[in-house]
This record gives structure tokens, sequence and C-alpha cells, in this order.
């Protein structure tokens, strides 16, 4: 086996999957299977947003609201009613382990 011939099967074999990506590409851009693909990713990021966005939301009602709480304990406590009157902090649940 000569240097070509080597170097030509070497190249032959790296370039195969090249090769199969390409021919993949090609068909699916022909039957329409990449715009689909390319639309649901657009889908999945749309709603990955949303999801985003809703939790910074709900993060920052929670904040207010624990702020609102403990403006309202501190004002019933300079009224005087008595600590032991006032419920607990509550808790926060347990997290469910998946």
């Amino acid at each position: 086996m000569t240097i070509a011939e080597l170097t030509a099967l070497l190249i032959a074999i790296g370039s195969m999957p090249v090769l199969l990506k390409i021919i993949d590409w090609f068909k699916a851009t022909r039957s329409g299977r990449a715009q689909a693909e390319k639309i649901n990713n657009r889908n999945a990021l749309g709603r990955l947003v949303k999801a985003e966005e809703e939790s910074e939301f709900q993060t920052e009602w929670r904040r207010i609201i624990s702020e609102h709480a403990s403006t309202v304990r501190r004002i019933a406590l300079d009224w005087g009613v008595p600590e032991h009157v006032l419920p607990d902090w509550p808790k926060p649940p347990e997290r469910i382990r998946v």
C-alpha cells in the first residue's frame, strides 16, 4: 500500500461522518423536516423565555409579599401586640426529590 493509497483511505474514513451529515441535511431540507425542526426549536425557545419571565415575576412577587408581611408584623409589635400572639413565620414546604 503506497502513501497515496493510505492517505486516500484515511481521508475516506475520516470524511464519512461529515458526508453522512451533509446527506442528512440535504434530505431534511428537501423533505421539509429541517423547517419543522426549526419551528419547533423556536417554539421551545419562546416557551423557555416565557417560563424564565414567569419565574422572575414570581420571585419578585414573593419578595414583595415577604417585605409587606414583615412591615405589618413590625407595626403590630410597635402598637403593643405581644409577640406570642402573632403567628410564627411559615416554613417553606419540603421539596419533592425526583
